[in-house]
């Protein structure tokens, strides 16, 4: 566990892979918030083991209550390496988002990432006001 930022209520903890069974459980309600057709918590926790996500969590400092959980994957494109949020969970956002989104922006910048997506629905937009809507995925069942 790597403890990226500290607030005064908050801070930022991102889990090694070998640490994610040991908190599995702590998180996976969070996770689960989020499951879909093509992703679930279970999908999440092999990819999370086999290293291909990153597990950041925001947590109380006094009482380590987890508030949320955010999967994150590293994308390297030819040019850019992009930091993206593939699932995010959690409560009180409006007490840590700015905050510990901003640690999670600076986190990204210190290893290499020009860019951060997030994947998210609609309502994300009202709240992520610094976030431009680059693109939209239109999918079809086949």
């Amino acid at each position: 566990m790597e403890v990226i930022k500290k607030g005064h209520t908050f801070e930022s903890v991102i889990y090694s892979i070998d640490e994610i069974d040991s908190i599995w459980d702590q998180v996976k309600d969070q996770i689960k918030r989020t499951d879909c057709e093509f992703l679930n918590h279970n999908d999440i926790k092999t990819l999370l083991k086999e290293g291909y996500y990153i597990l950041w969590v925001v947590r109380e400092i006094n009482t380590k209550k987890i508030m949320a959980v955010v999967i994150i994957e590293m994308v390297q494109y030819i040019r850019h390496k992009i930091s993206r949020v593939v699932s995010i969970g959690g409560d009180k956002m409006q007490e840590w988002l700015n905050y510990h989104l901003h640690a999670l922006e600076e986190w990204s910048k210190s290893k290499g990432c020009s860019h951060m997506d997030i994947y998210g629905r609609i309502g994300w937009k009202k709240v992520l006001k610094e976030y431009n809507e680059h693109c939209i995925l239109l999918r079809k069942q086949l």
